[in-house]
């Protein structure tokens, strides 16, 4: 057993100091009742929570059902789940919250383990989604509970997909090729058929329903990792009944606050390394707003160039998925330390952004 946590950390959050976002994997089992070691599960929820920089004190954790149910988690509910199993909030397999400091988690074997993030920290959600919650488009149900919550469009959300069972190893009965028979256009791109059987793909399948409900396709990080054939994660369909469970677990770490966007005109900041395209976070029809950005120099001190555009009303997002610049007229979340102020912009300006040691 290593004496500290093998966690995923999605590239995505890494950047924003005010989101806390990771994936444990084996031999770190956090599953209270089964698996190896399960009663050794508590102090490695709280090491797991110490290292994430958040409160194990409250964090919190729901009775999973393969269902569809969503639960709002509030200051009394805060902290259920965390180191009983009949304590957990009952029935539900997604959860959400706008408090900060918070943890909310989910808990998996194969299934896909889901988070939806307002960037800004203005709300967080999780969700275990099995074959059965992702015939019941519980990907779908947590992106509109989220967006309600933080009373943001869906298109700004970011989210977060585990590592779970895809189209390689997850073959499946016609029962669960029936359950999504009510999910238009889904069944034939999420179901692989080899040698007469059937495998189903839960990665993309939910992939598909947060693209549906509203998440452009560049603000949705999945680990493109199959739990069947990659021994770093735990499998029930690999080691069978007594397998353990890995974990996501995801939090808002501090309270959103804004900062009036007007007086610099300096554009540099820090920003991890990074190797995608820069993203705009407002409406699809600014798509073109940011060009990719191009690395010069070693990774230790890149610089990025990118446009800022014409129309004031646009924020572009760049390849952390968190660092954003504002233009002009708009204001700019200061939960993230790097923060922009606005430019006085004639025509679209090119600047270099350097990076440096970028993740909190």
């Amino acid at each position: 057993m290593p004496d500290s946590p093998p966690l995923w950390k999605p590239n995505s959050t890494a950047g924003n100091p005010g989101i806390v976002c990771a994936v444990t994997q084996s031999p770190w089992n956090m599953a209270l009742t089964v698996g190896d070691e399960f009663g050794n599960s508590v102090p490695r929820r709280k090491t797991v929570c110490d290292l994430l920089g958040t409160d194990f004190r409250k964090l919190t954790v729901s009775r999973q059902v393969h269902n569809h149910g969503i639960v709002d988690v509030d200051t009394t509910t805060a902290g259920r789940g965390r180191d009983c199993s009949e304590d957990r909030i009952d029935g539900a397999d997604g959860l959400v919250t706008t408090l900060s400091g918070v943890p909310l988690m989910v808990l998996g074997a194969d299934c896909g383990l889901i988070a939806v993030i307002e960037p800004r920290g203005r709300a967080i959600g999780v969700a275990h989604a099995g074959w059965r919650g992702t015939s019941l488009k519980i990907a779908t149900r947590l992106v509109e509970r989220v967006a309600a919550r933080s009373d943001t469009p869906p298109r700004d959300l970011q989210a977060i997909i585990s590592p779970c069972a895809k189209s390689c190893c997850y073959e499946v009965g016609r029962d669960v090729v029936d359950a999504f028979e009510n999910i238009e256009n889904s069944v034939d791109s999420i179901f692989k058929r080899r040698n007469g059987k059937t495998f189903l793909d839960v990665q993309h399948a939910n992939h598909l329903q947060l693209m549906t409900a509203g998440i452009r396709p560049n603000n949705i990080e999945s680990a493109n990792v199959c739990t069947i054939c990659d021994p770093r994660y735990y499998s029930y369909r690999r080691t069978g009944s007594i397998v353990g469970q890995h974990a996501l677990i995801a939090a808002l770490s501090r309270a959103n606050t804004t900062v009036p966007a007007e007086t610099s005109i300096n554009v540099s900041t820090t920003i991890p390394h990074v190797d995608t395209v820069g993203i705009p976070l407002a409406a699809s029809t600014v798509a073109d707003a940011a060009t990719k950005p191009t690395p010069v120099g070693d990774a230790e001190d890149e610089k990025f160039t990118f446009v800022v555009p014409e129309k004031p009303d646009t924020l572009v997002k760049l390849a952390t998925k968190s660092d954003v610049v504002p233009v002009p007229g708009q204001e700019v979340d200061k939960s993230n330390q790097r923060v922009f102020t606005s430019m006085s912009v004639a025509g679209s300006l090119s600047k270099s952004l350097t990076s440096g040691s970028g993740a909190p």
